[in-house]
């Protein structure tokens, strides 16, 4: 039922590799801190697209 939610990774984990990690976990898309809420936006807004 919830398949299609996307999961956005927000963490403080920002070391290389660390992206390719959450994504590979299942998230469809990773922010890390500190935010940016122009990266936020964009980051969500990918989504709210489909």
């Amino acid at each position: 039922k919830t398949k299609h939610i996307p999961v956005i990774a927000v963490t403080a984990q920002a070391m290389l590799g660390d992206k390719e990690r959450f994504i590979k976990a299942g998230c469809n898309g990773y922010i890390s801190k500190p935010m940016d809420v122009e990266v936020l936006l964009t980051e969500i807004g990918k989504f709210l697209k489909n």
